[in-house]
């Protein structure tokens, strides 16, 4: 099961993100942390899935924290050209805003990635949710979970 919560600091201009991957124990071990950077130059701080190449969190010069979950009770895809959804993050590393990542994400050929939620911290909390028919805004409460094991009752 995959858990993300979050902590700001009492000024409201600091946080703390906690966040963990359980993965299959078929999948290559996660590559550690490295610098990247986007295609518009953007530095940004992230792990690598070894198997599909993509993150499920990244943290850019912006000050911006991407975090990826699977979404496990949307629909499958009706096709068979899948992308990672570890994609959806380095798509979206570049951005020096939630306003602009709003706007990437949007622009996204959504329809390509299984489903998933994004939430993202930048001053605020964002939260989103991919169920492969329709994204749609949440409110970022804690915590948020993900669990390929009895989805629903998590």
């Amino acid at each position: 099961m995959c858990t993300l919560t979050w902590r700001y600091n009492n000024s409201g201009e600091g946080y703390a993100v906690f966040f963990n991957r359980d993965e299959l124990k078929t999948r290559k071990r996660a590559l550690p942390p490295t610098l990247k950077q986007a295609t518009n130059g953007v530095s940004y701080l992230a792990p690598t899935d070894a198997d599909a190449g993509g993150t499920w969190l990244a943290v850019n010069q912006y000050g911006l924290t991407i975090c990826l979950l699977n979404n496990y009770a949307a629909p499958e895809p009706q096709h068979s050209d899948i992308v990672s959804r570890g994609e959806v993050v380095t798509s979206l590393a570049g951005c020096n805003s939630i306003e602009a990542l709003e706007q990437g994400l949007r622009g996204l050929p959504l329809t390509q990635y299984r489903g998933f939620e994004l939430v993202v911290f930048g001053g605020r909390v964002d939260h989103w949710r991919w169920n492969t028919l329709k994204l749609e805004r949440l409110p970022a409460e804690m915590p948020i979970t993900s669990s390929s094991y009895e989805t629903g009752t998590v």
